[in-house]
């Protein structure tokens, strides 16, 4: 029953009072909110262990992900910070946004590996090395695509130049080559740096007053360049940060469901749990299970680490180059069926399915007729015979 309730909460995202009429409903126990928050505090208070080891895996880490997101919290704004890897995720609320927050959590300061965020200037103190999330740049290149006041050709050939790369590093990895050849890498960088400066001299700045977007963006892939050029010099760091915006996509839910939290404890709770949860979901691990087991055994516990597979360093390119006229549906590779020939598509999908139909009707042999249908042909046959006499 106490599984359920976590479930139902951190998972499913119900509120207390909802989620009391659920158990009944469901399962014929009668419960107050007074017993679900009782149920969570308890969970919140046996997994203080397995934060703590999802805490060291983090900071022992070669490459992770941080990201933030605005909550409400008791009426007033708060912000849901995230750091994780491809094994564990970490979430923690705070009043702050910024380093203040990101020091009071503990993660972030003993870092030591590449830390892949967005652009936010509080990030840039933490981890011996950066990576600046490419999904990101993107998106902002478009927006300067789309405003015609200024030549928009820079941001264009940044995109290109991104893709190109991004493919090549693919490309790189799935050969089993662990750089990009000297001369391939080199080019990159020279068309790089001649569009960054290109974007800052088509969008001139008066010297007073606020620059304009496209000036700021311009001026800090060329201030930022190696940051934004990791993936390309090493294999390890992904191309942009999606995992943590993943992560976080879920906590959005939460609100649209069940709202704010009403008092930070509640809040903090969640956050705990969702951190449980979703750890042992990146390791297959059914949540309903591993929250019968934190009550079990009275602790959670953090699955072993692992080594980064490479498959799950790239994923598809960005889809909204489409707007552009760029061909984003080349650059994907195909899911190999699990019981097709390699570069077959899956079968359960959409695509799966018309490519057997083409290759249905790309063969000799057909289908015998239901029947239904054979009942129709006989009667067009019969009534041909008729006209004729």
């Amino acid at each position: 029953m106490r599984a359920a309730v976590c479930y139902l909460s951190a998972y499913q995202h119900l509120p207390a009072k909802r989620l009391a009429e659920a158990m009944d409903s469901l399962f014929g126990l009668p419960l107050s909110t007074g017993t679900v928050l009782s149920v969570l505090a308890r969970a919140h208070d046996g997994l203080a262990g397995f934060e703590e080891q999802v805490k060291e895996h983090l900071t022992a880490a070669p490459v992770a992900h941080a990201d933030e997101s605005g909550v409400r919290v008791a009426g007033k704004l708060h912000w849901l910070h995230v750091m994780c890897t491809h094994l564990v995720t970490f979430y923690g609320i705070h009043t702050q946004r910024g380093r203040i927050a990101m020091n009071d959590l503990g993660v972030l300061p003993a870092f030591t590996g590449t830390l892949v965020t967005d652009a936010l200037a509080s990030y840039t103190v933490y981890g011996n090395s950066k990576a600046l999330c490419g999904a990101h740049v993107l998106r902002e290149l478009i927006a300067v695509t789309e405003d015609t006041r200024h030549d928009p050709t820079w941001a264009t050939t940044m995109i290109q130049v991104l893709i190109e790369a991004k493919t090549a590093v693919a490309d790189a990895v799935a050969a089993g080559q662990d750089a990009l050849a000297a001369d391939v890498l080199a080019g990159f960088q020279d068309r790089y740096r001649h569009a960054a400066l290109c974007g800052i001299a088509a969008n001139p700045y008066s010297g007073t007053g606020p620059r304009a977007k496209a000036r700021a963006l311009a001026e800090r892939l060329h201030d930022r360049t190696e940051e934004y050029q990791r993936y390309m010099t090493d294999f390890s760091v992904p191309f942009e940060n999606n995992q943590a915006e993943r992560d976080l996509r879920m906590i959005k839910t939460q609100q649209k469901v069940s709202g704010s939290w009403r008092t930070p404890t509640g809040a903090r709770r969640f956050a705990r749990i969702r951190s449980y949860i979703s750890t042992v979901r990146k390791h297959g691990v059914n949540p309903l299970t591993a929250l019968r087991d934190l009550f079990t055994d009275g602790h959670g516990c953090c699955p072993q680490p692992a080594e980064t597979p490479k498959q799950l360093r790239f994923a598809p390119p960005f889809a909204g180059l489409s707007t552009l006229g760029f061909d984003a549906g080349r650059f994907p590779r195909r899911r190999q069926s699990a019981t097709g020939p390699p570069g077959s598509y899956p079968d359960r999908t959409s695509t799966g399915r018309r490519q057997r139909a083409y290759d249905s009707r790309s063969t000799t042999t057909r289908r015998p007729p239901s029947l239904l249908g054979a009942r129709k042909i006989e009667a067009n046959r019969n009534e041909a015979r008729t006209r004729q006499l």
